[in-house]
């Protein structure tokens, strides 16, 4: 797909960023549209959120944070993209957890 007013492109990673660390995980989030913010909702549970190093990409976002009560108290974090904003990433430790995201054009 190519990029137009009708169309933009999005990557989304779950990656080991250190590939001699196996301890460190990475999701990774990017677009190149100009016209729409990319709506990027992170669904973690207690487990996943104490694994959680840091955030990179965050500034110049709207950011919020709330519970997730349909999945069984889960935190659920939007992180709206703006065009041209630098790439977006979360550094977590600790082996591999499942996390859920969810995307959406706005």
């Amino acid at each position: 797909m190519t990029e137009s007013i009708f169309s933009c492109d999005s990557d989304i990673r779950i990656d080991h960023p250190f590939p001699e660390e196996n301890s460190l995980w990475s999701l990774w989030a990017d677009h190149n549209c100009k016209d729409y913010n990319l709506l990027l909702t992170l669904v973690m549970d207690q487990e996943v959120v104490d694994k959680v190093l840091g955030w990179v990409g965050v500034k110049g976002s709207k950011a919020s944070c709330s519970q997730a009560f349909i999945y069984d108290g889960a935190l659920a974090c939007e992180f709206e993209l703006a065009p041209g904003s630098h790439n977006f990433g979360v550094l977590l430790s600790g082996g591999f957890s499942p996390i859920f995201y969810m995307t959406e054009w706005i």
